[in-house]
């Protein structure tokens, strides 16, 4: 009880929290709330995972991950800020998967991630992913909470796609303008039709997501495409 800090931490190995639980300590007036807090720590893979509990923001701003962010099965809750944020992280894999439940923001801004960002099965209150860089996959299907989830992929630039149209967000809680894909993947939606609505979710008025999906359906053999 109360925030647990390594902050500048240079770990050798791995920060393994998996099962625990942290939470917040009594909030001073207009302060945020840290459950752990370890900006710039240097660890190999950072396991928050299999039943970790936290109440109270979990943040790695600027934290440089050798190989994986495990969050598979976490739950994470700050109802009124962030639940998860690493602003500015250098990291492997993401994962936000198997059960993984954020109540709060999980913000990945700016962030440089080597592997996927596998949110297959997540549960999301908002997952800002806004000028990440993405160089494996983006995974996005059986997602919790869909018709109240906030997915902004502004400026963000990935590999494959990989979605399921079923956990698309409602109209007006998805962000597309200038997000970059290298294709979709199999088993994804990848009809005109279906991709056109999949944008008009986002409701922007600017031609970007159109130019991008028309240069990949063209990269894919669509010479149909518009």
């Amino acid at each position: 009880v109360g925030t647990v800090r390594v902050v500048g931490a240079q770990i050798g190995g791995l920060l393994d929290c998996t099962g625990g639980s942290f939470h917040k300590p009594e909030p001073q007036a207009g302060e945020p709330v840290f459950a752990l807090l370890c900006d710039r720590m240097k660890a190999g893979n950072v396991f928050l995972r299999d039943e970790f509990s936290a109440e109270g923001e979990v943040r790695l701003w600027g934290a440089e991950i050798g190989i994986n962010l495990v969050c598979s099965n976490g739950k994470f809750s700050n109802p009124t800020g962030d639940a998860l944020s690493a602003d500015g992280a250098k990291m492997g894999g993401v994962y936000l998967n198997k059960g993984f439940v954020a109540q709060g923001g999980v913000d990945m801004l700016n962030c440089q991630i080597g592997g996927d960002v596998d949110c297959v099965r997540g549960s999301f209150s908002k997952l800002s992913l806004v000028r990440a860089t993405i160089k494996g996959s983006f995974l996005w299907s059986e997602v919790g909470n869909r018709e109240q989830v906030q997915l902004d992929l502004t400026n963000a630039t990935t590999g494959p796609l990989q979605d399921a149209a079923a956990s698309w967000p409602v109209p007006g809680n998805l962000r597309l303008d200038g997000f970059s894909y290298s294709r979709i993947s199999q088993g994804s939606p990848a009809d005109v039709e279906s991709r056109l609505r999949w944008i008009s979710l986002a409701g922007g008025s600017t031609l970007q997501p159109f130019q991008q999906l028309a240069k990949v359906l063209k990269d894919g053999g669509d010479i149909d495409a518009p």
